[in-house]
């Protein structure tokens, strides 16, 4: 009963607080102590919605006895009337100086409680402005006054003009229909490289320098400290008929391109002509007095500018040479007097022909025979065809370029042949470190018949240069020989 009295205190205090009728309520429990329907705010609920608008919960099942008595952290009823609502019928509101649809708790006697105010407007005076921040013709209020009267300038359209220096701007209002007068020539491309005006960078460079139309080529524009202009420099070309250079233009180009007999074969040995080194094979001839029948058969020379072609055959004494023994194997033998015509240094020369390349042919210093230079041109043959061979053998064949035609040459007779002997050598019977290719280690053929028996022909023996003769019809190797003594 005690507790049941508590609650009905509690409730008839939250009675008081928000409604503006006092009203006992009903001193009987509005359900038994086991129903959700008992249940009322607790005075802690009731302090806390005046203190902060919290909402409150009431309990949701049975009445539940405490275990102990309330403790001293609770609110009582004093600390309740000491956060409640006063009357105050000085600054307290009434609906008519609230603004219509706001709802507020009124403090005067005549209108307490929730109210809804009825006052035409928005708020209430704020603001700081002052008469200056507000146009001239103008009034307003703010935080501390109404009706106060603007004082700013109005100066309506205003045009602005760029120019050198700065443009004073009027303090004051302007309507907006005023303008900063542009400039069509405020683009980029008229504004030097590297200034800005009025955030328009410039691109435009500045012309200098001191060409004239004279040293730009022709039809070609350009700019100089004094303006633009076309250059007028013409444009030349060299000619290989004069040595005349023009002033003007010249495209990139090479001195013997201009004249192609700026050539090396045109120049003459030890002469540079615009860094083109003359010919070594190219000389001055006109010293030469020769004639071709100075010069050796087959042989080319050049005579004070014409090219001479030899018709000569060198003649020599019938001297006997010498064998070329050197080892003495008895005092008096060949050996020991090395008897004989002594053989020249070099014993053989290899030929060239006009190209200054060797011709396929080797000339033998002691006797002045030309020998093909290939010992086994032809290979092994009868006797009547060697002879046919060597004698139908013409430069172009045979590794030969050395002018020489059929019946030049032929098959050498057996002193010529052996005239090739050294007989200080075996195995290969030739000197040494002659030029010749392709000797063989065998027999080879004459030109002499064996007087003894005529189907015999004499033959000498490479090896070790053993002269023998032999059936005609044998098959030995060939060596063709041109020139020698009528």
């Amino acid at each position: 009963m005690k507790k049941n009295l508590i609650m009905l205190i509690c409730f008839a205090v939250a009675g008081c607080f928000f409604s503006t009728t006092a009203v006992a309520g009903d001193l009987d429990s509005p359900a038994g102590p086991e129903d959700a329907g008992s249940a009322l705010y607790t005075i802690e609920d009731v302090y806390n919605r005046l203190e902060t608008g919290e909402t409150g919960a009431k309990r949701t099942g049975a009445f539940t006895e405490p275990t102990a008595g309330p403790g001293s952290t609770g609110h009582t009823t004093d600390d309740i009337m000491g956060i409640a609502p006063a009357v105050d019928e000085t600054t307290g509101a009434v609906a008519a100086e609230v603004v219509t649809g706001k709802t507020f708790w009124g403090l005067t006697n005549g209108e307490w409680g929730p109210q809804t105010g009825t006052a035409a407007g928005t708020s209430s005076c704020t603001g700081d402005a002052t008469a200056e921040d507000v146009l001239s013709g103008n009034t307003f209020s703010n935080g501390t006054s109404t009706g106060i009267a603007g004082s700013m300038t109005n100066n309506g359209a205003q045009t602005i003009t760029p120019g050198t220096t700065d443009q004073a701007i009027a303090a004051g209002y302007h309507d907006g229909t005023g303008e900063v007068a542009g400039d069509a020539d405020l683009v980029s491309s008229k504004i030097v490289n590297g200034t800005e005006i009025f955030g328009v960078s410039g691109t435009a460079k500045v012309a200098t320098g001191i060409a004239t139309n004279a040293q730009v080529l022709n039809g070609v524009s350009y700019s100089n400290s004094g303006g633009a202009s076309t250059g007028s420099m013409p444009t030349q070309t060299l000619s290989p008929d004069n040595d005349t250079v023009n002033a003007g233009y010249y495209e990139s180009t090479t001195l013997s391109s201009v004249d192609t007999g700026l050539a090396t074969g045109n120049i003459r040995s030890g002469v540079t002509v615009f860094g083109v080194a003359g010919d070594p094979n190219v000389v001055n001839t006109s010293s030469g007095d020769a004639v071709g029948a100075e010069i050796l058969f087959g042989k080319k020379a050049w005579v004070d500018g014409a090219e001479v072609t030899g018709s000569a055959t060198l003649t020599y004494q019938a001297g006997v040479p010498k064998t070329g023994q050197t080892t003495s194997y008895n005092t008096g033998d060949d050996g020991d007097l090395e008897k004989g015509v002594a053989w020249p240094t070099p014993r053989f020369t290899i030929n060239l022909n006009g190209s200054n390349v060797p011709d396929g042919t080797v000339t033998d210093n002691l006797t002045g025979l030309i020998w093909l230079k290939n010992a086994n041109a032809f290979g092994a043959r009868n006797w009547a065809t060697a002879l046919t061979d060597c004698n139908g053998l013409a430069s172009g064949t045979a590794g030969l370029t050395d002018s020489s035609v059929a019946g030049d040459w032929r098959l050498p007779n057996v002193k010529e042949l052996q005239s090739l002997i050294d007989f200080s050598n075996v195995v290969s019977a030739l000197p040494s470190g002659h030029p010749f290719t392709g000797v063989q280690s065998g027999y080879y053929w004459s030109g002499t018949t064996y007087a003894n028996g005529t189907v015999y022909a004499w033959y000498v023996y490479m090896l070790n240069g053993y002269v023998g003769s032999n059936d005609k019809t044998l098959f030995y190797y060939v060596w063709p020989v041109r020139g020698g003594n009528d």
